[in-house]
């Protein structure tokens, strides 16, 4: 059974009814141009991976990290990948309406993007960066409250 909507073809990377624009919460952000429902896979990104050692080097020689740094997934094996689309323009909640998957075929590899519950017109869309706050390099409202919960100040 499958529990996600997908276009017809789902080795195609498309967007469908979302677009950028400033955010509220920081910098960019993605925000639905239409009622997205629940499941529903919004944006399939297709990506460029690499090995992480090309971005440690780069700090090293000029003794600074990339830019790109903070745009990049997770992969495979020690890789990371530059999601193209919007998928690296997406804001993080701990809580958010919507989240990613890694598509790992080696003929298309991407990062298909889901509705976690129905997301209305205008509003922005979030995903969650990494599944445990705490391994995150900002401190989002989620793991604030657990370290105030545990009376470590931030």
């Amino acid at each position: 059974m499958n529990f996600f909507k997908e276009s017809n073809n789902i080795n195609d990377y498309f967007m469908q009814d979302v677009e950028i624009k400033r955010s509220p919460i920081h910098g960019l952000g993605v925000f639905a141009t239409a009622d997205i429902p629940v499941h529903a896979c919004f944006e399939i990104c297709p990506l460029i991976y690499f090995n992480r050692d090309l971005f440690d080097s780069h700090m090293r020689f000029h003794s600074v990290e990339h830019i790109l740094t903070d745009y990049i997934f997770t992969w495979e094996a020690g890789q990371v990948a530059l999601v193209l689309g919007y998928g690296s323009l997406y804001n993080h909640a701990a809580y958010p309406n919507a989240f990613w998957r890694l598509r790992t075929d080696k003929k298309n590899p991407a990062v298909e993007l889901f509705a976690k519950k129905d997301i209305k017109a205008g509003e922005e869309i979030f995903i969650k960066y990494h599944p445990y706050s705490d391994s995150l390099e900002f401190i989002d409202e989620k793991e604030s409250k657990r370290l105030e919960e545990l009376g470590i100040e931030t």
